[in-house]
């Protein structure tokens, strides 16, 4: 299950079902908080569910909080998460870079980034640092291929992120036979375990 804000939401299903090694069933809304989400999954029957895996990629509109409510709400949701499915493994993906010139929400961006990483030991997740990759494909310029705007991915961010979630795994995918579009199809990539 893939959950949070729209960044998640728009996330292309084909590139999720690769980047996850399965189909992916999209729990992301549109302009998602942490509050919000636990709202929404306090309101669904999940008792049947036998999930194995749950990725988790929200943070970018809590952006105006100070960095410990943003951590402490990421923190809350995650734990949630590991009591209503205690056997599936939870990975958290970095907020990404975003704004004008991708600078937009420092140094609250790389702060809360950093206190997810430093407490990935203590808690019930994985922690997938994208982040970085997305500064080292566009550096801090307006005009990088991988955003539709100064918040939300393009098709080519939609394949680094999935790269970047199969890596986590260990899986290379080569999405070059990938359409740019939400329209692809999951048989043009391929996946190749290394």
């Amino acid at each position: 299950m893939l959950i949070g804000d729209s960044i998640a939401h728009q996330w292309p299903q084909e590139l999720a079902d690769l980047a996850f090694a399965g189909p992916v069933y999209n729990f992301g809304n549109n302009a998602d908080t942490t509050s919000e989400t636990l709202w929404r999954l306090e309101r669904v029957n999940f008792s049947q569910a036998q999930l194995d895996r749950i990725v988790v990629l929200i943070g970018t509109n809590m952006i105006r909080a100070p960095t410990p409510h943003i951590v402490e709400g990421i923190h809350v949701l995650l734990d949630r998460l590991s009591i209503m499915f205690p056997k599936a493994r939870i990975d958290y993906i970095s907020i990404l870079p975003r704004g004008e010139q991708l600078r937009g929400g420092e140094p609250k961006i790389s702060g809360t980034n950093d206190a997810l990483r430093e407490n990935r030991d203590r808690r019930p997740y994985r922690f997938i640092d994208a982040h970085p990759r997305f500064i080292a494909a566009c550096g801090y310029t307006d005009d990088c291929p991988l955003y539709a705007d100064r918040i939300h991915l393009s098709p080519e961010g939609y394949k680094l992120l999935s790269r970047i979630v199969a890596e986590a795994d260990g899986i290379k995918l080569d999405l070059d036979a990938v359409a740019a579009s939400p329209a692809s199809t999951p048989a043009a990539a391929v996946r190749a375990d290394t």
